[in-house]
């Protein structure tokens, strides 16, 4: 009787130990799952933080590139506006006149085409951002995750 007591006594301190150390594990686990989740936050968040500076200082380059592209653009009209003025007087002057505001024309053409190239360039920049928003969102997901699992790993150690 007295050995059956103890080997129960011995059984029901192996289970005790084995119980402890597998409630060490997991308060392990949870750790090192605030910890992950924590280094993630603090990655998001510098991503992001790098993300937004860089789509700033992009933004602002490119908006002061656009008054600059409309400020040419005015000139433009304004050039095409005096082209058209030249033209009317030179038509009455000699075939040299003639040739000359044709020249004039075209450089004045070719301006238009780097201008419009630049346009489109700038229409690139828009896509280029809308991606970055997305890889955001991927991040923010990411994120959630981390919480989730966290949330579940502390509800594990609540229940011991």
């Amino acid at each position: 009787g007295e050995a059956q007591l103890q080997c129960a006594a011995a059984d029901a301190g192996e289970r005790a130990r084995a119980e402890a150390e597998e409630a060490q594990a997991l308060r392990e686990r949870v750790s090192a799952a605030e910890e992950s989740a924590r280094l993630a936050d603090q990655r998001a968040v510098s991503r992001i933080t790098e993300t937004n500076e860089r789509s700033s200082l992009e933004i602002h380059r490119l908006a002061c590139e656009v008054a600059e592209r409309e400020t040419l653009l005015t000139e433009e009209r304004r050039a095409r506006l005096a082209v058209q003025e030249d033209l009317t007087a030179l038509r009455a002057q000699s075939k040299q006149a003639a040739i000359a505001a044709a020249d004039r024309i075209q450089i004045i053409q070719a301006q238009e085409g780097e201008l419009r190239g630049k346009v489109e360039q700038l229409r690139g920049v828009g896509e280029k951002t809308s991606e970055m928003q997305a890889s955001l969102r991927k991040a923010e997901e990411k994120l959630s995750v981390f919480q989730n699992e966290l949330a579940i790993a502390k509800a594990d150690k609540a229940m011991l």
